[in-house]
C-alpha cells in the first residue's frame, strides 16, 4: 500500500490557490474569489474515511463537528467560522472525480497570509508548515502580480523553509490565460521574468509550470459529465482556439527537465479526430461536451496535468 504524500499549497491572498486544488481534484470543492476566502488549514485525503466525508477543529484540534458528505457549501461555511481552524476531508463524496492514480496524495489548502483582516493567517500558516510530514510545496503565483511586497516576504520565508528542512517546491504561474498575445504581451518573458525573480531570492533553477488553472477546472469538470454554466462555456471555447493553434504553447515555456516536457509534448501531438475537432460540433443535445480526447488533451496543454505528474514523481 502506497503512503500518503502531503502536499502543502500556499501563496498570497488571491493568487488562485484554492482554485489550483479545485483543478487538480477536478470539481469546485473549495470556495475561491478575488478575495481572502482560506482561513483554516484544509486537508484533503484521497481516501475513503469509514464513518465521515468532513470534520472540522477548533485551534486545540479538538473535533466540532462531523458531515458524512463534503460540499463546497459546508466548507464555505466553515470556513467563515472563527472557531473552526482545522478541516479533514475524505473522498467519500467525490472518490470517482478523483484520478485514481493520484490516490495517495493529501493536499494542504493554507491561509494566505497578507489578509491584513485577520493576524491569525500567519500563525496557521506556520503551523501548516511546521508539520514534519510535508513531502513537497506547491507556491502559486499570480502572473500579472510578480514581485509585490508581501509575496516576496513570503518566498523569503519559505526560502528559509526549505532549506533549513529539505523540502521540495513546484512553483506554479498561475492565470497565464490572461497573457493576451494579440496586444504584445508575452508569456516567455513573463516565466523568464518570473525565473530572475525567484533567483534573486535564492531559489536556484526553479521548477516553474505555467497554469491556467481556472480552464483547467472547467475542462475536466466537462470531462465529469457536469453541465458548464454560459460564462464557462463560452471561456472554453475562446481557450480551446488558442489551443488548437498551438498546443506546446505553454509547456514550451515551463521550466522543467527535457524528459518532463517530452512526455507532455508526446501527449500532445496524439492526433484528434477531425470530425470531432470543432467545438461546436461536440455539443450533445443535453449541452454535455463529447469529445473527451481532445478535452483531455487540453488539461495536458492547461499545465494541470503536468503539476499532477510532478507530484506523483517527487
Amino acid at each position: 500500500m502506497k503512503s500518503n504524500k502531503n502536499i502543502i499549497v500556499m501563496a498570497t491572498m488571491s493568487s488562485g490557490k484554492s482554485t489550483v486544488i479545485n483543478a487538480l481534484l477536478g470539481w469546485d470543492l473549495l470556495h475561491s474569489a478575488n478575495e481572502a476566502t482560506t482561513s483554516t488549514i484544509t486537508k484533503i485525503h484521497n481516501k475513503k474515511s469509514p464513518e465521515f466525508g468532513a470534520v472540522c477543529y477548533c485551534s486545540q484540534k479538538l473535533p466540532i463537528d462531523r458531515k458524512k458528505i463534503a460540499s463546497h457549501k459546508l466548507l464555505k461555511a466553515w470556513n467563515n467560522e472563527d472557531y473552526i481552524h482545522y478541516i479533514d476531508v475524505f473522498s467519500n463524496g467525490y472518490s470517482n472525480k478523483i484520478r485514481k492514480s493520484s490516490g495517495n496524495l493529501v493536499y494542504i489548502d493554507t491561509p494566505g497570509p497578507n489578509n491584513s483582516q485577520d493576524n491569525n493567517h500567519q500563525e496557521l500558516l506556520d503551523s501548516a508548515l511546521n508539520m514534519n510530514d510535508i513531502n513537497t510545496i506547491v507556491y502559486v503565483m499570480n502572473c500579472s502580480q510578480l514581485g509585490v511586497n508581501d509575496d516576496y516576504e513570503l518566498l523569503s520565508k519559505l526560502h528559509k523553509y526549505i532549506t533549513e528542512n529539505n523540502k521540495d517546491v513546484i512553483f506554479v504561474l498561475n492565470k497565464v490565460d490572461i497573457v493576451d498575445e494579440e496586444r504584445g504581451e508575452s508569456l516567455n518573458i513573463i516565466v523568464t521574468n518570473a525565473k530572475l525573480y525567484l533567483e534573486n531570492i535564492g531559489f536556484i533553477e526553479p521548477v516553474l509550470i505555467p497554469l491556467m488553472a481556472q480552464m483547467a477546472l472547467v475542462a475536466k469538470k466537462s470531462l465529469n459529465g457536469e453541465d458548464l454554466t454560459r460564462k464557462e462555456k463560452n471561456m472554453l471555447i475562446n481557450e480551446l482556439e488558442r489551443f488548437r493553434i498551438n498546443k506546446h504553447y505553454l509547456n514550451d515555456e515551463a521550466l522543467l527537465n527535457h524528459s518532463e516536457k517530452k512526455k507532455i509534448k508526446r501527449n500532445l501531438n496524439r492526433i484528434i479526430p477531425n470530425l470531432l475537432h470543432r467545438f461546436f460540433t461536440i455539443i450533445s443535445p443535453n449541452k454535455k461536451l463529447r469529445n473527451k480526447m481532445e478535452l483531455k488533451q487540453f488539461c495536458s496543454y492547461s499545465g494541470i496535468n503536468t503539476l499532477e505528474n510532478k507530484l506523483l514523481s517527487n
